[in-house]
């Protein structure tokens, strides 16, 4: 039996998979395969490389609290700590004002910041000494294909998978132009499939489709469109997923990354909740297993 874990996007909310993570270590549930898409080949990379949750844990607090990773401004993007109404005011401000620059450039945040922050964490590791096997994923926008990246420098694959298009620059060499792999594969099932995994449990933050309330320019309705079609697809995946580990973060900002010990529990909780469910699957296949070898020799 090989069981494959799929890490999911979600920028900030994708600190939940350590939590996860170190559920499933504690459970001695064995991982055999690891994909992951965005933050989500981030933190699969990382622990596919080391396999060991402390470290993870301990590292990515590091890193996040490094002058590097603070360098990156995502700050841009996220809620201020001012009482309502200031809070509303300065959050429209800044939503604006990355628009307006997304329109300008083809980019916002320099892709050497979150190069910097790799190499912190991978270094030169290549993806052939994960002590798991690992692939991220990511998009080409020339052929509209996934990809799925299982060799090479770790940071440089999960550099074309955390690669958010218009937030950071794409991946370009002579025959593609690789973006973070959520616009189409926000849940890498399939990868993990393809990789061998017989029982897969996916780590996901995707939730039902919310009211978009009043759609009043057509870039709200464009907006809207690409939600729709994505949601469509991540619904696809899911349906891959033996188990699915669902964290509750939804109070926290995409691109709020100092809520780290929060959203690591939140993690914890959800991975708990599974795991009964994870045990039986197992359990049940595992007998399903032994019986079918006995009554092939019989």
């Amino acid at each position: 039996m090989k069981i494959g874990i799929a890490f999911g996007g979600g920028s900030s909310h994708g600190l939940a998979h350590i939590g996860v993570i170190e559920v499933l270590e504690e459970a001695k549930i064995p991982i055999h395969f690891i994909t992951g898409t965005s933050i989500g080949a981030i933190i699969g990379g990382y622990y596919a490389l080391h396999k060991d949750a402390n470290k993870l844990r301990e590292d990515a607090k590091e890193v996040l609290a490094s002058q590097e990773f603070k360098n990156m401004g995502f700050d841009l993007f996220g809620d201020s700590e001012l009482p309502k109404p200031f809070r509303d005011i300065v959050h429209f401000m800044k939503e604006k004002y990355a628009y307006a620059k997304s329109l300008l450039k083809p980019y916002i945040i320099k892709g050497d910041k979150l190069d910097l922050a790799l190499e912190i964490l991978f270094g030169d590791a290549l993806i052939s000494e994960t002590k798991i096997p690992f692939a991220a994923v990511s998009l080409d926008l020339i052929k509209g294909e996934d990809v799925i990246i299982k060799e090479g420098r770790i940071r440089d694959a999960v550099r074309a998978s955390a690669s958010i298009p218009g937030v950071f620059p794409a991946i370009e060499d002579s025959s593609k132009i690789l973006v973070d792999g959520g616009s189409t594969s926000t849940l890498p099932t399939c990868a993990v499939k393809a990789m061998g995994a017989d029982f897969v449990i996916c780590s996901s933050f995707m939730k039902e489709l919310r009211d978009p309330g009043e759609l009043q320019t057509a870039f709200n309705v464009h907006l809207r469109v690409d939600e729709v079609v994505k949601h469509r697809l991540n619904s696809l995946n899911l349906l891959k997923a033996d188990v699915i580990i669902s964290p509750k973060v939804d109070e926290v900002h995409w691109s709020d990354f100092s809520k780290t010990d929060f959203l690591i529990e939140r993690g914890r909780e959800a991975a708990l909740k599974s795991l009964p469910r994870i045990r039986k699957e197992l359990n049940l296949i595992s007998r399903l297993k032994r019986w079918s070898k006995q009554k092939i020799v019989k």
